[in-house]
């Protein structure tokens, strides 16, 4: 279960980018740097969903092992940026494609923040 609800949305956000942005980069450019968009978009969308899993399974009251989370904790940034590197690596990735979806990652964090931000109506002046 991810930690909170803006995880969710963010996830959730950039699997919906990858997959309209890697048909619109598909159609457009060529197919291979939609597909790589659409993946580079999913490994940041999964890393940042194993993230917050991971750290909200360190912080709760009732977690069983905390040296089983942080162990795999250990395990999952190796092992996610190995294959961010294969795929960064592979001949069948476009590196353009690529790079797009990695950026794409802190622009949606940006733009899901602006969105979210609690908003007050009543603005006091003077104090």
């Amino acid at each position: 279960m991810l930690s909170t609800a803006m995880t969710i949305r963010c996830v959730r956000d950039l699997a919906l980018l990858g997959l309209v942005g890697g048909i619109g980069i598909g159609i457009y450019w060529d197919e291979g740097a939609g597909a790589s968009f659409l993946l580079a978009c999913l490994w940041a969308a999964s890393n940042l969903a194993l993230l917050a899993l991971f750290i909200s399974s360190l912080i709760a009251q009732k977690s069983p092992g905390k040296l089983l989370v942080f162990i795999l904790v250990c395990a999952k940034i190796p092992a996610s940026y190995l294959i961010l590197l294969w795929l960064l690596s592979a001949d069948f990735t476009d590196l353009r494609g690529l790079v797009a979806g990695l950026v794409a990652f802190p622009v949606v964090l940006i733009v899901r923040g602006l969105l979210d931000r609690p908003t007050d109506p009543v603005v006091e002046e003077g104090r």
